[in-house]
């Protein structure tokens, strides 16, 4: 996992912490893994470390699946850009 911070030269989109990256390994595939390490960076770090009200991801809409998790997770879908990546960031 990596953040970007709102005041770092690479800041996300808005005025938070961003989470930019976020995997675990194949062979790992459904252990829940990738859940823990969110909850740990949303809780321990982003809450309690940070004390910031939000935190920001974005993830590219040729990975439907992985909207519909983080929209589980409670995260809200508020815009979309393209970044000149091949995709658009949702």
């Amino acid at each position: 996992i990596s953040l970007r911070m709102p005041w770092s030269s690479n800041p996300g989109p808005y005025y938070f912490p961003h989470i930019w990256w976020l995997a675990t390994s194949p062979e790992f595939k459904g252990k829940g893994i990738g859940t823990e390490v969110l909850n740990y960076i949303e809780e321990e770090i982003i809450k309690n470390d940070f004390h910031s009200p939000a935190v920001t991801l974005g993830t590219a809409s040729n990975h439907p699946w992985l909207v519909e998790m983080y929209e589980r997770k409670g995260y809200q879908k508020f815009g979309s850009k393209d970044l000149g990546k091949g995709h658009v960031t949702q």
